[in-house]
C-alpha cells in the first residue's frame, strides 16, 4: 500500500493556518500501531518497477509518501521516521527550492482558512472580481457554479466552488491581485509565510543525507493536463534541472500535482525515462502504463478503513 500525506502538523504550531491537515501526534500513533500489527515499511530506494506494482496492492507492505515540500515533513516527520528506522518518499515542487515563492495551491489554502465560515463573503468578492476585472460574463459565471458548486470529497459546496475556480481560472500572480484589490481590508502577505510553509534547501539536502527518497512534483505545481505538451516538457525539465543541481542521481520518480495527467504526460515520462509515476486514487490508472499511474491512498481514507 502506498499512503499519501500532505500537511502533517502540530495543531497549534503554525501562523500559516490551513483547514485540512493531519495531526502529527495522530500520525505517530498510526505508524506505531501499524508496526505493532506487523506491517512492513519498505524503503522506496530499494524497489524495482515490479515491486512498485506489487506494493500498490499489498496490504502488509507499506510505502509512506509526502507531497508538496512542507517544512513539517523535514522538521517533524523525518526525525520521527529516523527514530523508528523508516524511510519515506518526499515529492517536492522544485520552484520552492529556487524562488521561495508561495505556490498558487498554498495561497488558496491560506485564503480559504482566513475566510473559513465566511465563504459566501469570499464568493461575492470573487464574482465581483471576475465580472469587473476579468470581464467574465454572468452566463459564464453561472456555468462555473453549475460545474463546481457541489460538495467535494472533503469540502462543502461553497468551499469546493472557491477552490476549483481559484485552481482552474487563476495563476499565482492574479490570485495575489485579487487579494490586494478586493480584500484590501484583510490583506494576506503571502511572502511572509513562505518560510513557515516550505522546507529549505538545507532541509532538502538533509532528507537526502538521511537516506530518504526525493521525487518530482512539478516545478509550479500546475494541473499538467491543462498545459500543452511543450509546456509540460518545460515544467519537467526545470524540475529535473533543480534536482540534478542537488546531486540527485537516483532513478526519477514523480507524483503528478493534484494526481492530474494526460496521455502527453505519460509520453513525456517515457521519453525522459521516469521510473515510476504516482496518482492519488485507483480510478485513474492506465493498464498500458501501470508503472506511471501507481495508485496511492490518502492517509485519511486509509486510517478510516483500518
Amino acid at each position: 500500500m502506498i499512503i499519501m500525506y500532505h500537511y502533517v502538523r502540530l495543531s497549534d504550531s503554525f501562523t500559516s493556518k490551513v483547514n485540512n491537515f493531519y495531526d502529527f501526534d495522530l500520525f505517530k500513533r498510526n505508524i506505531l500501531e501499524l508496526l505493532e500489527d506487523g506491517k512492513v515499511f519498505l524503503d522506496p530506494k530499494s524497489l524495482t518497477i515490479e515491486q512498485w506494482l506489487e506494493v500498490a496492492d499489498d496490504q502488509d507492505n507499506i510505502v509512506l509518501t509526502f507531497d508538496d515540500g512542507y517544512i513539517d515533513h523535514a522538521r517533524l516527520v523525518a526525525p520521527f521516521l529516523a527514530e523508528i528506522g523508516v524511510h519515506g518518499l518526499f515529492f517536492v515542487p522544485a520552484k520552492i527550492l529556487v524562488t521561495r515563492e508561495v505556490l498558487l495551491v498554498n495561497k488558496i489554502h491560506l485564503l480559504l482558512n482566513k475566510f473559513k465560515g465566511r465563504e459566501a463573503y469570499l464568493m461575492d468578492h470573487l464574482i465581483q472580481y471576475l465580472n469587473q476585472i476579468e470581464q467574465i460574463s454572468t452566463d459564464y459565471i453561472s456555468e462555473l457554479k453549475t460545474k463546481y458548486f457541489k460538495k467535494g470529497k472533503y469540502d462543502d459546496a461553497g468551499t469546493n466552488f472557491l477552490k476549483r475556480v481559484f485552481q482552474k481560472k487563476f495563476d499565482s500572480r492574479r490570485l495575489s491581485l485579487f487579494c490586494e484589490s478586493f480584500l484590501d481590508d484583510e490583506p494576506i502577505n503571502f511572502d511572509l509565510l513562505r518560510d513557515e510553509l516550505y522546507m529549505s534547501s538545507d532541509d532538502f539536502r538533509s532528507l537526502q543525507e538521511q537516506g530518504h527518497s526525493l521525487g518530482l512534483h512539478g516545478f509550479n505545481h500546475h494541473y499538467l493536463s491543462s498545459l500543452s505538451k511543450a509546456k509540460q516538457k518545460i515544467d519537467f525539465g526545470e524540475s529535473i534541472k533543480v534536482f540534478r543541481e542537488f546531486g540527485i542521481s537516483q532513478d526519477l520518480l514523480v507524483a503528478y500535482p493534484y494526481g492530474d495527467y494526460n496521455n502527453e504526460t505519460l509520453d513525456i515520462c517515457k521519453e525522459i525515462q521516469i521510473k515510476a509515476g504516482f496518482i492519488d486514487n485507483r480510478n485513474n490508472t492506465k493498464a498500458h502504463c501501470p508503472n506511471l499511474t501507481l495508485p496511492r491512498i490518502d492517509c485519511n481514507d486509509f486510517f478510516i478503513n483500518h
